[in-house]
């Protein structure tokens, strides 16, 4: 078989199927180390038909050039020790879960009372919400409420109403 039929084929399975091993093309095809080099240059690089997934499979595009590593799976394109180390530390970025109380406040008809006002002014009716707010919440927390140490309490000390 001839180069451009080999070819051929391969581009005719990978359409069809998707994708398809290097090792699998090299046992279809009886093909060499530098044979199956000269393919994927020809398949990847010339006419930009498919892409190289971890220098083991042959991915199909089909034939879409504008396909860059942007627009590729990171994976695809990101060394294998870099990727390894971004991924390690997934677990510590989970966090904790804890439950929070969260009171929210708001004016009936506070959007059409600040439509048309300046930034600056929608600030300063924030701001006076604010202070409304914080003084009726003081006004409702007693001595006794403290002493009991009650969380949602403690956290509505450093909550604003925006």
């Amino acid at each position: 078989m001839t180069f451009d039929e080999i070819l051929t084929q391969i581009l005719e399975l990978l359409q069809r199927d998707g994708r398809v091993s290097y090792r699998a093309l090299k046992r279809r095809f009886e093909l060499d180390e530098e044979y199956l080099e000269d393919l994927k240059a020809e398949i990847i690089q010339a006419k930009k038909l498919a892409v190289d997934e971890d220098g083991a499979v042959l991915v199909w595009t089909g034939g879409s050039a504008s396909v860059s590593a942007q627009e590729r799976a990171p994976l695809a394109y990101t060394p294998a020790y870099l990727a390894e180390k971004i991924l390690a530390p997934r677990a510590a970025l989970e966090g904790e879960r804890k439950q929070v109380t969260v009171l929210f406040a708001d004016l009936k008809g506070s959007t059409e009372l600040i439509a048309g006002l300046d930034p600056a002014d929608i600030e300063q009716v924030k701001s006076e919400k604010k202070s409304f707010t914080f003084r009726w919440m003081l006004r409702q927390i007693t001595l006794a409420d403290l002493g009991k140490g009650q969380p949602w309490h403690r956290s509505m000390w450093n909550a604003w109403i925006i």
